[in-house]
């Protein structure tokens, strides 16, 4: 039987549904053996040097998930094969789980051109590849179409850190503004914002 680590959380959906295709992907071409371990084991021990001698010890045959030490070889160390959920960059040694996120973006963009607005304002995590491709695509739309286009993109602060600072960026946006939010977490950010501040009901 085909042994699969997978370094992959449930937090968020589309991490839960990742994982739904996979078990799903086994179900008719398996039958694969999983084994699953969540984002804290990069807290642990000698962090991900643990996993690769755990994946040694189990025997794993391959390995889906999220990695960020480049500085480890897997493919030299393991010899399996690798499936990478990109995060940070695109891998260039390892296979890549991605998407078609600077097409999202402008997808995201011509949805509201289409319903006449005409300032766009991008709330998302720099330095992520995910969210950088998505800004880009967004903004490239809003630029092509001649719309107004402003950004708020966090880095990796908490909740209670990012708040106030996009609060007081939230309500300097012009009034009619059409916020774009790039995860579920930002997205209950700019509910909570527009909901509870009364300079912000404006936007729409």
């Amino acid at each position: 039987m085909i042994r699969i680590l997978l370094l992959v959380d449930c937090a968020n959906d589309f991490d839960r549904n990742l994982l739904r295709g996979i078990v799903r992907y086994s179900r008719e071409n398996g039958p694969w053996l999983f084994y699953r371990l969540p984002s804290y084991y990069r807290s642990i021990e000698n962090g991900e040097r643990s996993i690769l001698e755990w994946a040694k010890a189990w025997k794993a045959d391959a390995i889906i998930g999220q990695w960020n030490d480049d500085a480890m070889d897997l493919l030299k160390e393991l010899n399996i094969p690798v499936v990478l959920q990109n995060y940070r960059h695109r891998s260039t040694t390892y296979s890549n789980l991605t998407g078609d996120y600077e097409g999202t973006g402008l997808m995201a963009a011509r949805f509201f051109a289409e319903r006449l607005f005409r300032n766009f304002a991008f709330f998302g995590v720099k330095g992520v590849v995910w969210s950088d491709e998505r800004c880009k695509g967004y903004r490239g739309e809003v630029e092509r179409i001649g719309g107004t286009f402003h950004a708020f993109e966090t880095g990796k602060d908490s909740e209670k850190s990012r708040m106030p600072r996009f609060t007081s960026w939230a309500v300097r946006e012009p009034s009619g503004a059409k916020i774009t939010a790039m995860s579920p977490e930002l997205r209950k950010d700019t509910t909570h914002t527009t909901t509870d501040a009364p300079s912000t009901k404006r936007m729409q």
